[in-house]
């Protein structure tokens, strides 16, 4: 069985679908504008996207991947752009519907950023990629072994379903015995 790979173009490697990527670097180092590239790629290739926005907006994300040029609300309405958003209930209270967009009440609610991400699979057939913008927030806000057990649950379940997550880790922002253990 041949495995899919994506091409980065230029002279960066291609990898396998299914796997978890740690994209780790200091603010402001291009983490969230690489898995904004990706996404306009996996896109046009017809593939599906889930972002998961804990440290911004589904429509941060959208005016972002405007920018790029991505016809975000073509590819909501064919299916192929979803959004986990445990980022807007918290800052601005209500948020509004959207069939794009499963909302959970916080961003440390973990159970609820779990089933949340399954009812986006539930939609979803095909195999596509998950970013997590970003494991900081989560560190920050919730007990540091809890937050362990979540993402290896988390990637199991994502590379379970064929998908390849994204993972954004903030540089010197955590204990370095926390950086390491995420690594």
């Amino acid at each position: 069985m041949q495995q899919m790979k994506v091409s980065f173009g230029g002279d960066a490697k291609d990898f396998p679908l299914g796997m978890s990527l740690l994209l780790f670097g200091s603010v402001g180092s291009g983490k969230t504008t690489f898995c904004l590239n990706l996404t306009k790629e996996f896109l046009s290739n017809k593939k599906p996207v889930v972002w998961v926005c804990l440290d911004s907006s589904p429509q941060s994300v959208r005016d972002q991947l405007n920018y790029f040029k991505v016809k975000v609300q073509e590819y909501e309405t064919r299916g192929l752009l979803h959004y986990v958003d445990g980022y807007t209930s918290q800052v601005s209270g209500t948020p509004p519907k959207d069939p794009s967009i499963v909302y959970c009440s916080s961003p440390v609610n973990l159970n609820e950023l779990t089933l949340a991400l399954k009812k986006v699979f539930d939609k979803i057939s095909d195999k596509g990629i998950v970013v997590l913008d970003s494991i900081s927030t989560l560190l920050l806000y919730t007990n540091r072994s809890v937050c362990e057990e979540f993402l290896k649950v988390h990637m199991n379940r994502v590379t379970s379903q064929g998908f390849t997550g994204f993972y954004i880790l903030q540089k010197d922002l955590h204990d370095k015995s926390v950086e390491e253990t995420v690594k």
